[in-house]
């Protein structure tokens, strides 16, 4: 729900907006960067819901660290679209299994 407030406001789903992993100035930016690409490679050879389900779970301590070390809505425009860019990742990353906002 918080990417999709975040990533929602700013960027439409079609988006594609660019990481620049040298506007990054925290440690847990490059850190989920760098697992959203691998988790990208692993969904594509996971062969079961299951298995993919598991690929993003191994997400969620990388995520909880960004948010806690990271303030996405950064004073500098670009640093700040940046964060939301990977963000956006993240989310696009997540509905390529499955949109749990439908699940209400």
């Amino acid at each position: 729900e918080m990417l999709r407030s975040l990533v929602g406001s700013e960027m439409c789903i079609r988006d594609r907006p660019k990481v620049d992993a040298k506007l990054f100035t925290e440690n847990s930016e490059q850190v989920l960067y760098d697992a959203l690409v691998s988790s990208e490679a692993n969904l594509l050879t996971a062969n079961s819901y299951e298995n993919k389900f598991l690929v993003l779970a191994q997400l969620q301590s990388i995520i909880d660290n960004y948010f806690n070390d990271v303030m996405v809505m950064a004073d500098d425009k670009e640093v700040q679209r940046n964060r939301l860019a990977t963000l956006h990742m993240a989310r696009n990353l997540f509905l390529t299994v499955a949109d749990l906002s439908v699940l209400q």
